[in-house]
């Protein structure tokens, strides 16, 4: 598997888990059990059982070994988002049952529910033991796919990786940084190695761990033989280099360099 369906794969399984249900009321009727699906999207719940303002609901029905989706109306800013595909497929998972069209069970459904049946008849629970299998592989290809974005990282820098996944915070979570002072070592030398390197000259620097943060000391060449002496000169140029590399540190960091100290000195030897 290459590099970009892997990233597929991962982009996939993290979508899913923002994607999560819980069984609310439930009642018998002549029609089968009528079971309402609390829908919670990053851990805020945007459908209810009691009709609250600003939710959706969502209720399925149980009968015959099958499940059919009697009403799902999901709130507005969740919609086209491919909210409604991950339900159903965990919903089918849940009971161990196939979820099948409404209309052609007789049942009425809304407008904006039957789009889901445009491309499938149905959604079949997924074996539990192919479910293990798959997320035994996956984490392996992430393990694998974690190697492979820190070396796009140290090659190409953070904002070749980013591209690949969608962005920086994706790029974060895939390789699990939080921002210890280690994280900020890591990405403080991979932006000075890319990013920084590109658009400033420097000799070296070196970067000491400091109270939970970094400081970090670059060193740019000396002035030139006329420039010597020339205080105002020499502090606008190392004013500059802080600057810049102070803002890609910003930048790409992702909220994960904090705290940081940046001194630029005109004392290398390069």
């Amino acid at each position: 598997m290459n590099l970009q369906e892997s990233i597929r794969r991962i982009l996939r399984e993290i979508e899913e888990d923002r994607v999560q249900i819980r069984l609310g009321r439930n009642a018998e009727r002549h029609f089968g059990t009528v079971q309402n699906i609390i829908i919670s999207v990053d851990g805020e719940d945007i459908t209810s059982e009691d009709d609250v303002p600003g939710l959706g609901k969502m209720n399925i029905v149980i009968k015959d070994g099958e499940i059919i989706v009697g009403d799902i109306f999901i709130p507005e800013k969740y919609r086209r988002k491919g909210i409604a595909t991950i339900v159903y497929q965990k919903i089918s998972d849940h009971f161990g049952l196939p979820i099948v069209n409404s209309t052609i069970k007789g049942f009425n459904q809304t407008k904006e529910g039957g789009y889901i049946w445009k491309n499938r008849d149905k959604f079949k629970p997924r074996n539990l033991q192919e479910s293990i299998r798959r997320i035994l592989i996956e984490e392996t290809e992430n393990t694998r796919l974690q190697d492979k974005l820190l070396q796009v990282i140290k090659s190409k820098g953070i904002k070749r990786a980013s591209k690949l996944v969608g962005g920086l915070e994706r790029l974060y979570s895939i390789l699990d940084l939080k921002g210890t002072q280690k994280d900020m070592i890591f990405l403080t030398e991979a932006i000075m190695e890319n990013e920084v390197k590109e658009q400033l000259k420097y000799c070296s620097y070196n970067i000491v761990p400091s109270f939970g943060s970094i400081k970090l000391y670059v060193f740019i060449p000396k002035p030139a033989p006329e420039d010597e002496g020339r205080w105002s000169r020499d502090q606008w140029v190392c004013n500059q280099a802080e600057e810049l590399i102070s803002n890609l540190l910003y930048e790409l960091g992702g909220g994960l360099i904090r705290g940081r100290t940046i001194n630029v000195s005109n004392t290398g030897d390069c």
